[in-house]
């Protein structure tokens, strides 16, 4: 238990210190009245172009440019709190968009590594583990909302994100792994599956528990 405290310190401090940097873009980016919205279209225009660079130029050119889509994605949630237009459907836009983000970069890479087929099973099975990391905490998410009060869903919801791979640590694996050549490439996506894999089970266990009845609840609910 104190470890993980220690842990959610720790990137609750580094979170802190990185947004304090963006600050003044954000304040600039508010002060032109850049909706929030925008960003994150803008943001996933500029990946697809990182997807096309994937699918056949060197892979540090897609990683950089990936890496540049990701300051939109930050960008996006923090002009909408700093300028008030935090939103529900612009929270549903930025899910959407970073879904098809991971679809746009997946596939581009499958293309990619389509010659040689275990490589091509490396590609698809990151895919799918991405997915459904993504999946597993939507789906749990929901089921949670359905018959519990607010206040209690917002910390059950906390565990739906545990685990190694959550989508920033996933988007920053596959830019640092860009910078190797293509084979070291694939050898570094056999880490991220099992990671990744692990990310999705972690979350299944931890809905499991959230979501098996507790001694006595038919009694109260009765």
């Amino acid at each position: 238990m104190n470890i993980y405290r220690l842990k959610e310190r720790l990137k609750e401090r580094t979170r802190r210190g990185f947004y304090l940097l963006m600050k003044p873009i954000v304040i600039l980016l508010t002060r032109l009245r850049v909706h929030p919205n925008a960003l994150t279209v803008m943001g996933f225009l500029v990946t697809l172009i990182a997807a096309w660079l994937y699918l056949s130029h060197p892979l540090w050119m897609g990683g950089l440019v990936l890496l540049a889509g990701g300051l939109f994605d930050t960008f996006d949630g923090q002009v909408a709190r700093f300028s008030g237009k935090k939103s529900r459907f612009g929270a549903v836009l930025d899910s959407v968009m970073d879904r098809l983000t991971e679809f746009a970069v997946f596939c581009a890479l499958l293309w990619r590594f389509k010659e040689v087929p275990w490589q091509f099973i490396v590609i698809a099975s990151a895919m799918a583990a991405s997915i459904m990391v993504s999946y597993t905490r939507a789906r749990g998410e929901g089921v949670i909302c359905e018959d519990r009060p607010m206040w209690e869903t917002k910390n059950l919801m906390r565990s739906l994100k545990s685990g190694p791979m959550a989508r920033p640590a996933r988007y920053f694996y596959i830019i640092i792994a860009s910078f190797a050549p293509p084979f070291w490439f694939i050898l570094l996506m056999i880490p991220f599956n099992l990671l990744t894999w692990f990310t999705v089970a972690w979350r299944c266990k931890e809905l499991y528990t959230l979501l098996s009845p507790l001694p006595g609840d038919k009694e109260r609910r009765k």
